[in-house]
């Protein structure tokens, strides 16, 4: 992933890195070597010892027919491993915004997201010449 936001290190994202005990080994918020792999000015990372968001995420997706499904990670309708990428300006006030992309596992799906993260991008930047 660090790899990806390097590579678009001139697109104006904000990544959000929610880290959730899954794993039986995930009894403690990370540490310094997993937070290490995003390194990226532009990331927020927070620790969701009680699963709030992605619980929140997966009902919303889930009463959402409408919205992306991913193709995996769900564990005990929770999904984790995944990751969501909007588009410029989306904000969940009340409804689940519509994913550009959404899928996982986060290692599996780096190629497609990167693809997505373009798209994105030349979108952005055709809106813009236009204006």
């Amino acid at each position: 992933m660090q790899k990806l936001l390097e590579e678009s290190s001139q697109q104006p994202v904000r990544v959000l890195v929610v880290w959730q005990p899954i794993l039986p080994t995930d009894w403690a918020r990370p540490g310094a070597g997993p937070l290490r792999r995003i390194r990226d000015a532009r990331a927020r990372q927070f620790w969701d010892k009680g699963n709030l968001f992605p619980r929140t995420l997966g009902e919303k997706m889930s009463s959402d027919p409408a919205h992306p499904q991913p193709d995996c990670c769900w564990w005990d309708d929770i999904p984790w491993d995944l990751v969501a990428l909007y588009p410029p300006g989306a904000r969940w006030e009340g409804a689940l915004p519509a994913a550009v992309f959404i899928d996982g596992p986060v290692w599996r799906v780096k190629a497609q997201l990167a693809e997505a993260l373009a798209r994105l991008g030349r979108a952005a930047a055709t809106e813009e010449n236009t204006r």
